[in-house]
């Protein structure tokens, strides 16, 4: 019989600071280096053995409106006000926009260029890699988000490297060591900052059991309404997949169908056209005869 996972991450995972899956390949690497160590006879049992992991529940995604997402940005602290804009109006991962640098935005041409993300941290080190997709891509911006981050910008060195996003936070000088670009670690940063301002603005979003709501907003489910607001305006699936980065367009139909509806319908039209066959002659053509 397996035990209930414990310690630090499973709390994590109840604070909805860390994902179910992220627990789990922690545990898989930690199991593998306990299974060496068995065989090196350097420990006597794996203790990752017959640990109960949490399990990845599809939790409903929640949609803001316009004036929600406003109403959230202006409660967060100023410093991150634009990084609430940008999440709702470009649909960008927290990890992309956390590493989205000076170069990656072209003001001229009203783009985001996305080339990687924050992966992971070590020792209050970031890295930085490829993003999920493993592939680039240009985001459009709106001309008020271009303005905004036209203005966020004059905040951000001007070195092309520079984040675009950075910590508010004071750090020590082993932590300026460790993290010169000032990174945003989404942890901490979810903690102190975005959960608060869900609190204050959106309190009909935060989870609340005894009003049946287990869960409260996600940081991720403003990459969710961004998709609802490109569908509300009549993007078609297969633009809303490439501006999201989803790497096939069955990730983009699974998640985002039912917000277009009539799409399978289209579909189903635009196909059965393909194959039409023609019709039986009208009344009025008269079949040539031979003459002889």
């Amino acid at each position: 019989m397996s035990t209930p996972y414990f310690g630090r991450l499973g709390r994590r995972v109840e604070a909805d600071e860390m994902s179910a899956g992220t627990v789990q390949k922690i545990h898989t690497t930690l199991s593998s280096i306990m299974r060496e160590a068995v065989e090196l006879g350097i420990v006597a049992a794996n203790p990752c053995q017959r640990v109960g992991l949490p399990t990845s529940s599809k939790r409903e995604m929640q949609f803001l409106s316009v004036e929600e997402v406003r109403a959230l940005a202006d409660a967060i602290d100023p410093h991150y006000r634009v990084l609430i804009l940008t999440a709702a109006l470009t649909g960008l991962r927290a990890s992309e926009l956390h590493a989205l640098r000076r170069r990656d935005v072209d003001l001229p041409n009203t783009r985001l260029h996305v080339h990687r993300a924050l992966k992971a941290w070590a020792q209050g080190v970031p890295a930085f890699g490829t993003t999920k997709s493993g592939r680039g891509r240009a985001v459009p911006l709106t001309p008020t988000l271009r303005d905004r981050l036209a203005e966020h910008l004059r905040s951000v060195p001007l070195h092309p490297d520079a984040l675009v996003f950075t910590s508010s936070g004071v750090a020590n000088a082993e932590q300026r060591e460790r993290n010169p670009l000032r990174a945003v670690h989404q942890v901490a940063w979810l903690r102190n900052h975005f959960k608060p301002a869900v609190a204050a603005a959106l309190p009909h979003r935060t989870a609340d059991p005894t009003a049946g709501r287990r869960y409260g907003l996600r940081f991720h489910d403003l990459r969710h309404t961004c998709a609802s607001l490109l569908l509300n305006q009549g993007a078609p699936l297969h633009a809303v997949k490439d501006w999201l980065g989803h790497s096939s367009i069955t990730t983009t139909v699974d998640r985002y169908g039912h917000l277009a509806p009539g799409v399978h319908e289209a579909i189903a039209a635009g196909l059965d056209a393909s194959f039409a066959l023609p019709g039986p002659p009208t009344a009025d053509v008269v079949p040539l005869r031979s003459v002889g």
